[in-house]
């Protein structure tokens, strides 16, 4: 169970490199990716998605950087 102010705290997070595949909108607060296939949800679709039972999602409860660093060498 969480408290008011986790609460809060997980409404300003925005995750700007994801977009949720079942509302397309943009995550804000948890953001549930699927360790096993390319699903992202947000908080209100995954309590509503249908997704493969045997999939486990990790959870994202602070901005991630998701972009990869293209070292050359420098």
């Amino acid at each position: 169970m969480r408290d008011s102010a986790s609460e809060a705290y997980l409404q300003t997070i925005v995750h700007r490199v994801a977009l949720c595949d079942r509302c397309i909108q943009e995550i804000v607060g948890e953001w549930f990716h699927c360790a096993y296939c390319a699903k992202d949800l947000c908080g209100a679709c995954e309590a509503m998605d249908s997704h493969d039972a045997s999939h486990l999602f990790v959870v994202f409860k602070s901005v991630v950087d998701m972009t990869i660093d293209n070292c050359s060498g420098h």
